[in-house]
């Protein structure tokens, strides 16, 4: 993808498909994450296509989880402002899906798995 609007697009894209074939997203998010990190650490600051590529991903919501800590929560990422604002967004679409209003009443999801991992690496990803 040439420029940051195709690169946007495509790793938006990657992102709204996991759930096509997680092995093959995860492994071109991986990519993603050499050649347009800054991009990357765009898409994923939506909390609501995390969340949405965290329930595709079924049991490979873990490595994406991973993947998201190292674009956004190691140094030189978003403001602890910007990364709380995407765990509301993660939490209240993770129960959204499956019509709760509050994270403690997620079902033991592998995507709920991935968000509890990502929180317990990354104090600002709290619900």
């Amino acid at each position: 993808a040439e420029g940051p609007g195709a690169q946007a697009e495509l790793v938006g894209a990657l992102l709204d498909n996991v759930g096509l074939d997680p092995a093959a997203a995860l492994q071109c998010l991986s990519a993603c994450y050499l050649r347009a990190r800054g991009t990357l650490a765009e898409c994923l600051s939506s909390g609501a296509r995390l969340a949405k590529a965290l329930r595709a991903a079924g049991e490979r919501a873990g490595p994406i989880a991973d993947l998201t800590f190292m674009v956004l929560c190691l140094p030189g990422g978003p403001s602890p402002e910007a990364l709380r604002h995407t765990a509301g967004e993660l939490w209240r679409n993770l129960a959204a899906a499956e019509g709760s209003y509050r994270w403690e009443e997620l079902r033991p999801t592998p995507a709920r798995a991935a968000a509890v991992k990502l929180w317990s690496k990354c104090p600002d990803f709290a619900p």
